[in-house]
């Protein structure tokens, strides 16, 4: 819904990018569905540049990766969101980004 309320939203895709690029993103949801036919999508970290916030979406399994994928992002106010199942994932980035 950020993008939808025409926020600057980015996507880090570590698959499907090319279908993300080509057809973009489409969303069902309870509380209506949006369509998206661009994004703004890469597949390198570092492209996306410093940002307000990550919302990070893993499998808890990938956790470790966590830091490579989301250190090109980070500046001193960016705040992270973790949106995944599993204990310790607040202990664990935040020994990771030492906040």
């Amino acid at each position: 819904r950020l993008q939808e309320a025409g926020h600057d939203v980015r996507y880090l895709a570590r698959r499907d990018l090319e279908v993300l690029k080509e057809k973009g993103l489409q969303i069902e949801s309870v509380d209506g569905d949006v369509s998206f036919d661009s994004i703004n999508v890469c597949g390198d970290p570092k492209e996306l540049g410093e940002v307000d916030w990550v919302l990070l979406s893993l499998k808890s399994y990938s956790l470790p990766a966590a830091k490579e994928l989301i250190a090109p992002c980070m500046g001193p106010s960016t705040r992270i969101l973790a949106i995944m199942n599993g204990m310790g994932i607040e202990d664990t980035l935040s020994e990771t980004f030492q906040t």
